[in-house]
């Protein structure tokens, strides 16, 4: 007689317990396939969308920068600043051949006269003016005329320690800057010879000018690699390095007030600096 094979019989709780956990199963594989297939869609979405705020969040400055007016030197405006301040080509000319008389600018009364702006457009970019302080030299000599005025550029450090507070270091630090420069192009430079305080300069400008411009060969600043815009005795490496990667980022550089963005740049020196750019 054979026997029956019992067959394999759950209880009702049992069955329960299995519906219970291929219903968890199912609802694990649901979400697993959500987040494969769902989530990193909408986490490109909102990828993107955050490098496109970061776009137009540097364009934006970048059209900042390029419509914003920094205190400036008027004496060493170029075409670029120019253009955009509203004056026409025959008034910058105007400007560049005063300059090249080796004349300065001291007021906006003086501005107006060298340009020939209309008051309209001078009344919209004189308070951004910033003319530098001019000192009256003293008399180097007390029975009549002063002694001539040399040239600064060709002046010797012993030469130099004719002055009266001026010796062997102070004449040395002034040639080296000088020469780090290309020489001095505006006569405010000296006021950054370190060690060289103001009332020893004052004393330097009675004997020694810039009689004669040195010829600079300046520096495209959209071109420069970080080895050439460091050259320049302003602009460290580190900050050379700065500039290159802000010009990579924005495409152009239009403006040279767009360096004062950059954290490290010498925002008060931008004019000085600009002497040795072009764009």
């Amino acid at each position: 007689m054979k026997t029956k094979k019992p067959h394999l019989v759950l209880s009702k709780r049992e069955r329960s317990g299995v519906f219970f956990l291929l219903l968890f199963v199912l609802l694990f594989l649901c979400v697993k396939w959500w987040i494969l297939k769902g989530v990193q869609p909408e986490d490109s979405f909102y990828l993107d969308e955050e490098l496109q705020v970061r776009h137009d969040s540097l364009v934006a400055t970048r059209e900042a920068a390029r419509d914003t007016i920094y205190p400036f030197n008027p004496n060493y405006l170029d075409d670029s600043k120019g253009y955009r301040l509203g004056l026409s080509p025959g008034q910058l000319d105007s400007l560049y051949a005063y300059r090249q008389k080796g004349l300065y600018m001291r007021s906006v009364r003086d501005f107006a006269r060298v340009t020939g702006v209309p008051d309209s457009l001078l009344q919209q970019i004189s308070p951004y003016f910033s003319f530098p302080v001019f000192s009256k030299p003293r008399s180097v000599s007390n029975v009549g005329s002063p002694a001539a005025v040399r040239d600064i550029n060709k002046a010797t450090a012993d030469e130099l320690q004719q002055v009266r507070g001026i010796g062997p270091v102070l004449s040395s630090r002034i040639v080296r800057f000088r020469d780090a420069l290309g020489g001095f192009l505006v006569d405010e430079q000296l006021y950054e010879v370190y060690g060289l305080d103001s009332l020893i300069v004052r004393l330097v400008l009675e004997k020694f000018r810039i009689t004669e411009a040195p010829e600079i060969a300046k520096i495209n600043l959209n071109t420069a690699t970080v080895d050439e815009l460091a050259a320049l005795v302003y602009i460290p490496y580190g900050l050379a390095w700065e500039i290159v990667r802000y010009r990579e980022r924005v495409g152009k550089i239009r403006a040279l007030d767009e360096l004062t963005q950059l954290e490290d740049f010498p925002s008060d020196k931008i004019d000085r600096i600009g002497l040795y750019l072009f764009l």
